[in-house]
């Protein structure tokens, strides 16, 4: 297995108090690419899963009729109120009562984190 050895010296360096800045001009790496070579986790031995599984897997651990709904709602393109308002009470039922992060509600009703927040925030009706 090929060593990381950026990665490591980032770790010593970090833990020696050295700045962002001084490790980036040291390795000629950005902020963010720091933060992503400290961030690298191994994959090794471990099974990725796409995105069309991972919704699979978390669907079937959801009651039938939930199920149905969120099946609906992932497909409707119908932008009415009462369609709004029926994804809403689903963000709000699977973060609440099934603890379910925003990017998995949103993977399972096909939109982007951000739109599945402002579905959990209330709305006057």
């Amino acid at each position: 297995m090929k060593r990381d050895y950026k990665k490591e010296a980032i770790k010593i360096l970090r833990g020696n108090n050295w700045t962002y800045d001084m490790i980036g001009k040291a390795f000629g790496l950005s902020k963010q690419r720091i933060h992503q070579k400290e961030n690298e986790k191994l994959t090794a031995g471990k099974i990725k899963i796409s995105n069309d599984e991972l919704r699979i897997r978390i669907i079937n651990a959801l009651p039938d009729n939930l199920k149905e709904q969120i099946n609906y709602l992932s497909t409707c393109e119908n932008r009415r109120k009462s369609i709004i308002y029926e994804k809403a009470e689903v963000v709000k039922k699977l973060r609440d009562e099934f603890s379910l992060s925003f990017p998995e509600i949103g993977l399972l009703l096909r939109r982007d984190h951000s739109t599945i927040i402002s579905h959990y925030r209330p709305r006057p009706r």
